[in-house]
Order: C-alpha cells, then sequence, then structure tokens
C-alpha cells in the first residue's frame, strides 16, 4: 500500500514464483484525491471481489479473477524410446493445453493429451507417439 500515490488507487498483485518481481494484475481507483496524513486503509478480498478503504478517500468496491497466465517458455527434450517430453513453468490455479501440428506454415494446431495443471510450479507431458517432426506450443486454459 502507498500512501503517497495519486490518485488513491487499490492494486493486486501476482507472485510469480521465481525470481521475478510480482506482476500488477487489476487496478482500482478511489473516487477522491484526498492525501491521507493518517496512512490508514485496509483492502478485502474474498471469492472474486474485493472492497478498498482510504481513510480520506471513501470505499471502492470491485471483481477480480485469476488473471491470465503468462506466455510460458517450453523446452523439449528428446529420448529415443520414451518421446519428446515438453517441461514449462506454470501457474497454480491455472491448467496449460499442450498443441501441435506437423508443420509451421500449414494445417491447424490440434490438442494432444488432456489439459495438465502443472505440480510445483511446473508443468510437464511427453508426447511417445514417434511419429515424425512435429511442432509444440502450450496455451493457458
Amino acid at each position: 500500500m502507498s500512501f503517497s500515490d495519486a490518485p488513491n488507487d487499490v492494486r493486486l498483485y501476482i507472485l510469480t514464483g521465481d525470481t521475478n518481481p510480482p506482476s500488477l494484475f487489476d487496478q482500482e481507483f478511489f473516487a477522491s484525491r484526498n492525501s491521507n496524513g493518517q496512512f490508514n486503509a485496509v483492502t478485502a478480498l474474498r471469492s472474486g471481489f474485493g472492497v478498498g478503504l482510504d481513510v480520506n478517500n471513501g470505499i471502492v468496491a470491485f471483481n477480480y479473477g485469476i488473471p491470465a497466465a503468462p506466455a510460458v517458455r517450453l523446452s523439449v527434450t528428446y529420448q529415443a524410446g520414451t518421446g519428446a517430453t515438453l517441461t514449462w513453468p506454470g501457474l497454480s490455479g491455472h491448467t496449460y493445453q499442450v498443441q501441435y501440428r506437423d508443420s509451421l506454415t500449414t494445417g491447424n494446431w490440434a490438442n494432444i493429451g488432456s489439459p495438465v495443471s502443472p505440480v510445483g510450479g511446473v508443468g510437464t507431458y511427453t508426447d511417445n507417439t514417434g511419429l515424425g517432426t512435429r511442432f509444440y506450443r502450450v496455451v493457458s486454459q
């Protein structure tokens, strides 16, 4: 909470789960712009609803949701007899769908396997079909 910012606002951040700083995903502004000389404020969050109180600026009520997951950095390793294993950082509360296609210039992306929930901040999927060249992507759901 910053008491010296103008305009006065409530900021919601999501923790990245790694060494990156928290990321701002929602910001709600109070209607007035009075100084908060008493340095008193409170925010309550529950089930997608939030209420912020800034002593000299009143109350702001808002809805929020789980922010969209950031683009993922996909790592692919191949081992004969096992197949291609895809690994990516994932956020708790999100599921990820692995998709593939056989060419980067033609065809549509197709889902492969079931959606994946990350474990310990990491999503993983192994494609053991052993079918030629494939291009992969992972999309957040």
